[in-house]
């Protein structure tokens, strides 16, 4: 078994060259607690695995950053009609919970669910998972070298 070399989920291991799952990982600071996702071909490779272990040390900065992200989305762009995509139908599926919210409200009740490493390598890609606490995840993706690469919601 190896150990995911992350100061802050530091009791993770995994067996290298297999998809490892952590769920119900409490974190000081979040009311909820959260998963990591690292996928066989991150584990089979141990730069690869640092790199993850990196990525998710910085879960707090994530959080932050996403959000800004988020706010910083211009109308027009494809990532603006995706997160408002996001928010109408959360607002048309709740309207009682989130019917006039307003785009920074529902940034804010923003809930970090998840972080995930796949692939490895220059390959290598991030996902940082947000809910509102429903059944759909509105998903932040960063490159190999952290760097934000797009927007997408899945359920």
């Amino acid at each position: 078994m190896e150990t995911l070399s992350s100061r802050v989920f530091p009791h993770c291991t995994y067996k290298k060259g297999e998809e490892a799952v952590f769920s119900d990982l409490r974190l000081l600071g979040f009311a909820k607690p959260v998963s990591l996702y690292l996928s066989a071909e991150t584990t089979g490779d141990d730069r690869s695995a640092k790199n993850a272990a990196a990525f998710f040390d910085q879960v707090r900065d994530w959080d932050k950053l996403c959000r800004k992200i988020f706010l910083s989305f211009h109308p027009g762009s494809e990532e603006y009609a995706l997160l408002e995509g996001y928010f109408k139908f959360f607002r048309e599926e709740f309207p009682k919970d989130l019917g006039d919210a307003s785009r920074a409200d529902l940034v804010k009740r923003l809930r970090l669910k998840g972080m995930a490493a796949h692939e490895q390598g220059d390959n290598q890609r991030f996902v940082v998972d947000f809910t509102l606490g429903y059944f759909q995840i509105l998903c932040a993706q960063f490159d190999h070298a952290h760097k934000f690469t797009g927007l997408s919601w899945d359920n």
